[in-house]
């Protein structure tokens, strides 16, 4: 497991966590975003794109991170996939993911 993609934190007083990357409250999807895997740069692919190969019928919200359809997981979700691979992002897939992740402005 990719020990940075862990750092998810709760904020005092509200009932949902904040991202530390985005900054956003985890009820809404994270900030677009890439991975750099063996040195190349991959957008994280949205929650209920066809990459996540997901089954008919999925809630409208991720039940780990609060994306919506069609928003992109926030990283260290345990829903989001490598979008290399396809493999889920937290666990070991294979890949060399850099530390960095790239964020749109």
């Amino acid at each position: 497991m990719n020990a940075k993609f862990v750092r998810i934190v709760a904020s005092v007083g509200d009932s949902f966590a904040t991202c530390e990357y985005c900054g956003r409250k985890m009820n809404k999807g994270c900030k677009r975003h890439w991975y750099i895997i063996d040195g190349k740069e991959y957008e994280a692919i949205k929650y209920g794109d066809p990459e996540e190969n997901l089954p008919a019928g999925v809630p409208e919200t991720c039940h780990d991170c609060g994306a919506h359809l069609g928003e992109y997981h926030h990283p260290g979700c345990d829903m989001e996939r490598c979008p290399k691979c396809g493999s889920q992002m937290i666990g070991f897939h294979g890949c060399d993911v850099d530390d960095d992740i790239i964020f749109e402005k």
